[in-house]
């Protein structure tokens, strides 16, 4: 079975079963799996279709409707929300990360920490209706052909990320398999990995 096609199956199984309820914000991070990108490592290379929206791509500093690759964006730090539109979980966590984003832009965070959501194995159409119908203010791009799922290993949704940047490239802080329930919480365990300061 062609790998794209085992990616597809497994994530759609996932989200139908269930397997990727709410988890503590301090739980371990996934362990270290082979073809599974760990922390710690480089972020591989991802370059993404998009297309991204206007309002996105002035929030990433990137061009509107072309391609990009994840090392475009050129914070100290970046954030990617893997979710699905069809995740039951993803809907119930909309809210939480909705009010994390926004906790961010009231410190001053989301100069040094991008977030970005990546719909996996959802087109462009299905991301905007997850935009509109959640409300959700920071950028989402498709990720219809499961780049992201490829180039880590990792197929759960809801699932965070977390990387630095080193030189031209991410280097992997922090791994998060789940939802979170807690904004304020798992913001303070994000500022702890980064070493970011808040503003007051």
């Amino acid at each position: 079975m062609p790998f794209a096609v085992a990616i597809r199956v497994v994530l759609l199984c996932a989200l139908c079963l269930g397997l990727y309820g709410p988890v503590a914000a301090e739980a371990a991070a996934p362990p270290a799996v082979e073809g599974k990108t760990a922390e710690g490592q480089a972020l591989p290379a991802i370059t993404l279709a998009g297309p991204l929206t206007a309002r996105d791509a002035a929030i990433l500093g990137l061009p509107e409707g072309k391609p990009f690759a994840l090392t475009d964006i050129r914070t100290p730090f970046l954030l990617l929300q893997l979710y699905s539109m069809y995740c039951p979980h993803c809907q119930r966590e909309a809210p939480h990360i909705k009010a994390m984003y926004e906790l961010m832009v009231r410190r001053g965070l989301d100069k040094q920490i991008t977030l970005l959501g990546l719909g996996v194995g959802n087109s462009a159409f299905e991301v905007g209706v997850f935009r509109e119908q959640y409300a959700i203010p920071f950028p989402l791009v498709p990720d219809k052909e499961f780049s992201i799922c490829e180039a880590t290993g990792r197929v759960g949704t809801p699932h965070y990320l977390l990387a630095q940047r080193e030189g031209d490239a991410w280097k992997v802080l922090f791994l998060h398999e789940g939802a979170f329930e807690d904004p304020q919480a798992f913001l303070t365990l994000l500022l702890k990995k980064t070493g970011v300061a808040a503003a007051k």
